[in-house]
């Protein structure tokens, strides 16, 4: 009896240490799942280029900083850096009005690929949808009684027909008549009557000047000279969803849950338009909103956004993974959004034109209405005809055309730029001074350092 209940005992203690042993494992993979995935360095590089061409505008460096994307006259080009030569060019198409061709691209995050929005003019501008109203039933028309004729008169009509029998009583077949004539009753009966004239169809008349098309151009290796660049067509939106005339403002994407964002102005409001990988596009304004910022959360997808409605200006994330759900973040008018880096939201209440403060938030991907706020920075700092831009290690660079503005963990340092334009990278690691020489434009590149 012993035994048995030794040999059970042993069985017990494995039974249990395999247990531990196999959630040990399954918590360790969890946890590696759900924890900050370890964030690669960014790339840098130091080099320099002459490139043909003078009053390049929106210039953009790719992930891997070997290839910039300009535009010139209205052309979008793209210059290889490491083969010194342009190896992609789009002109507006033949016949395009003023404010055609490439409207605005934006380099992915992760990769060499350029997104960018094409305009061009509808051949088909004046398109008719005809709506065929539902036809009308005949209406009945009230009963009414109707007598049958009597048998006498039908034997008064037979007679003048046709010629009775000699064999017939004629008086018996009187007085039958009269008999079956008390006892007929009088019949009612409903007349339809004729059905209506069908409705005429409805006719609307649709023009739509413009369609927009949105490609991706993937760009091989820069070392690579034989491979041509790979400019693939997505889809094509309509005025339903890119207004004729429309500007793009913004552009973002979101690795997280794969989707853009596109802050499009029209008239005098801005339409926020959100396309997934599956080409399924989405409206995220609501009715009388107008959105005029956005950022997008890198660690939680979350996308944050600039928001007036009524002239009560918000700031408002949008949950990308729950059906879109809103949280308001603040209601102060003053306050902007500056960006977003490492799940922190970075926040800049504005005055008279300048910063005069630099708040957090610490993002959790499920955010409190109204979280509480964290002051990082106070001080003034020119706003006005600024790009913001986060820089590598967390710091906020605010810069203009000569001047940059770092505050890094609440300390704030001013830098020279020495370029006659400036520009940062997206990832806030490479700088690019940009002076025009004759008819060329000379490109320096060096790693960002305050």
């Amino acid at each position: 009896m012993k035994r048995k209940w030794r040999t059970l005992g042993v069985w017990v203690v494995i039974s249990l240490i395999l247990q531990f042993s196999a959630y040990a494992f399954v918590n360790k993979k969890v946890q590696a799942v759900l924890a900050p995935r370890p964030v690669k360095p960014p790339i840098t590089e130091t080099l320099t280029a002459d490139i043909p061409g003078t009053h390049l505008q929106d210039i953009q460096l790719s992930y891997a900083k070997d290839y910039v994307a300009y535009k010139e006259n209205g052309v979008l080009k793209v210059y290889n850096l490491k083969l010194k030569k342009v190896v992609f060019e789009k002109p507006p198409a033949a016949g395009s009005g003023k404010n055609m061709g490439v409207l605005a691209y934006e380099w992915l995050p992760d990769r060499n690929t350029l997104i960018y929005f094409y305009a061009r003019k509808n051949p088909h501008p004046v398109t008719y949808t005809v709506i065929q109203p539902p036809s009308q039933p005949a209406q009945p028309s009230p009963e009414a009684p109707v007598k049958e004729p009597s048998p006498t008169a039908q034997a008064s009509s037979g007679k003048a027909g046709r010629t009775l029998p000699k064999t017939e009583d004629l008086n018996q077949q009187s007085k039958n008549s009269e008999a079956k004539a008390k006892s007929v009753t009088p019949k009612t009966h409903t007349a339809n009557q004729a059905a209506p004239p069908a409705p005429k169809p409805i006719v609307k008349k649709h023009y739509n000047p413009q369609l927009t098309d949105v490609y991706t151009l993937t760009l091989p290796e820069s070392t690579d000279k034989t491979t041509e660049p790979d400019d693939r067509f997505n889809e094509t939106l309509d005025s339903k969803w890119f207004p004729a005339g429309g500007q793009i403002m913004q552009m973002d994407f979101s690795t997280f849950t794969n989707l853009i964002y596109v802050l499009i102005k029209d008239g005098s409001t801005n339409v926020l338009l959100r396309i997934d990988v599956m080409k399924e596009l989405q409206h995220l304004n609501e009715p009388g909103e107008n959105i005029s910022n956005m950022t997008v959360s890198g660690r939680y997808g979350t996308l944050y956004i600039d928001t007036t409605v009524g002239g009560r200006k918000e700031i408002v994330a949008l949950d990308a993974v729950h059906g879109w759900q809103r949280t308001l973040i603040s209601r102060n008018p003053d306050y902007v959004l500056l960006g977003d880096k490492s799940g922190i939201l970075y926040i800049g209440d504005v005055k008279d034109g300048n910063i005069v403060k630099i708040l957090t938030m610490t993002e959790t991907g499920s955010e409190k209405t109204l979280p509480q706020l964290t002051t990082e920075w106070t001080g003034t700092i020119p706003f006005r005809q600024a790009r913001v831009q986060m820089g590598a290690h967390n710091e906020v660079i605010i810069y203009n055309a000569g001047k940059a503005y770092i505050v890094d963990k609440g300390r704030l340092k001013s830098v020279n730029l020495q370029g006659s334009d400036n520009y940062i990278s997206p990832d806030g690691a490479e700088l690019v001074q940009m002076t025009e020489e004759g008819n060329m434009t000379h490109f320096e590149l060096k790693p960002w350092s305050a």
